[in-house]
């Protein structure tokens, strides 16, 4: 009994720590980079979105939102952890924003809880005249690796990774930030607001195809908890 209690307030105390470390930063954000700007507009993404407002509904603002944050977190994750100078980035730019656009679009087009794929599938589809066949796999695996923890390896390595740490950034509020300055998150947000968007995704559950959760076809919740592969 006296080792718990001496454990137990021990265990409290570094709990506490580490979520003080994780949270403070982002409600006291330092400064923003001098070289950080945020992208509130790409003709592209929106070029590719515009044939999903049926399906995305009320969704639009939000999932639209959601997409330009990545996107400028991918942008600076380019810039500072890969080097891509200006001319590069511009030159993967309508890349970026069309996989971006399709990374998550099964959710609200398929009704799928097993979404990545047929994301990655609509976007193949879509963008094979528009794209080069090398073009078009980069999308694929960049689709198809956004949920992925541990970093990526293959051709293409440095856009798949920009996304996928943009998209985990984005999608735990800040809470993984992969080196990204609270003052950028702060300054994201900021210019592209939430518009119900981590909301929407809390309450996906009831929206999906029933088939998603149909056993022994247990592909979606394979997919589902494929989010924290390795």
């Amino acid at each position: 009994m006296a080792v718990f209690k001496t454990t137990i307030p021990y265990l409290l105390g570094i709990l506490l720590a580490v979520l003080g470390a994780v949270i403070a930063p982002l409600l006291f954000p330092g400064p923003a980079s001098e070289s950080f700007s945020v992208i509130t507009d790409q003709s592209e993404l929106d070029a590719h979105l515009k044939s999903f407002e049926e399906s995305l509904g009320n969704d639009f603002d939000g999932y639209r939102n959601h997409c330009l944050r990545v996107l400028t977190y991918a942008v600076h994750f380019l810039k500072e952890g890969s080097g891509f100078d200006a001319s590069e980035v511009s030159t993967a730019l309508p890349l970026l924003g069309a996989a971006v656009a399709y990374h998550d679009i099964g959710l609200w087009a398929d009704g799928e809880l097993y979404y990545i794929e047929v994301s990655a599938e609509r976007a193949k589809e879509a963008l094979q005249d528009k794209f080069s066949a090398q073009q078009i796999a980069t999308i694929h695996t960049i689709i198809m690796e956004h949920h992925k923890i541990t970093p990526w390896h293959g051709e293409d390595e440095d856009l798949v990774n920009a996304v996928r740490k943009a998209d985990w950034l984005d999608a735990t509020l800040g809470f993984v930030r992969h080196g990204m300055p609270t003052g950028n998150i702060a300054m994201t947000r900021r210019a592209l607001e939430e518009a119900g968007f981590h909301e929407t995704l809390m309450g996906m559950f009831g929206r999906l195809k029933p088939s998603s959760y149909n056993l022994p076809h247990p592909k979606g919740f394979i997919e589902f908890f494929g989010i924290f592969r390795l």
